[in-house]
């Protein structure tokens, strides 16, 4: 484990992630980390993969939801509709109906999954930039600066074929968690042992 004192029981707490957007990031910050995620290499893991195979399955339920409740009660509909113009105050009711509860569901899940693909789009990962930690979420990004990283570790978990590290990063906030490669986790922990190697201060001169 490489670690860190604290600088003293007076300094201001840090929060442990930085919520912020592409946008509010500076010019060379946001060029760095956009280099590193179309080259992607042991300071970059994509994790877009991971988010689009449950992206998929949302979309193609909700798609087939719609179409099997359009076919079995699609009848009723212009049915429903007249009743509800007659009469307004039965909407509550017919909308706890299972298979129209149902049918608002895959209307809802089905756009919402295109605009959360669409915005994500090859932006979701972890980064590692001179300076910070950066979990990316498509338009927004959670930023641990390296200079806020007390100590570092790491484990390996999982079967053979299917292994991940758990990278553990502890802050004067408390612990941060990332699953991801062990390539990124040893990077990530020599990047701090770099961060943290001026702290140890000049060499004792010799007797």
């Amino acid at each position: 484990m490489v670690s860190r004192r604290g600088s003293g029981d007076t300094a201001p707490p840090v929060s442990a992630l930085t919520k912020t957007t592409w946008s509010q990031l500076e010019p060379g910050q946001r060029e760095e980390l956009e280099a590193l995620m179309r080259a992607p290499g042991d300071r970059y893991v994509s994790e877009y993969l991971d988010a689009v195979a449950w992206w998929l399955l949302l979309m193609l339920a909700s798609v087939g939801g719609l179409v099997g409740l359009l076919v079995e009660f699609g009848p009723e509909l212009g049915e429903t509709v007249d009743l509800l113009r007659a009469e307004p105050s039965l909407l509550p009711r017919v909308l706890l109906a299972p298979h129209w509860l149902g049918l608002v569901a895959c209307l809802v899940i089905g756009p919402w999954t295109a605009v959360t693909w669409a915005r994500n789009h090859q932006r979701r990962g972890l980064a590692l930039t001179r300076t910070a930690v950066v979990a990316v979420r498509g338009a927004k990004l959670r930023v641990l600066p390296l200079s806020d990283i007390t100590a570092t570790s790491s484990r390996v978990i999982g079967a053979r074929g299917k292994r991940f590290s758990v990278l553990t990063l502890e802050t004067p906030r408390g612990k941060v968690e990332f699953n991801t490669t062990g390539n990124f986790a040893a990077a990530v922990r020599a990047a701090v042992g770099r961060e943290l190697r001026p702290s140890a201060g000049p060499p004792a001169p010799s007797a």
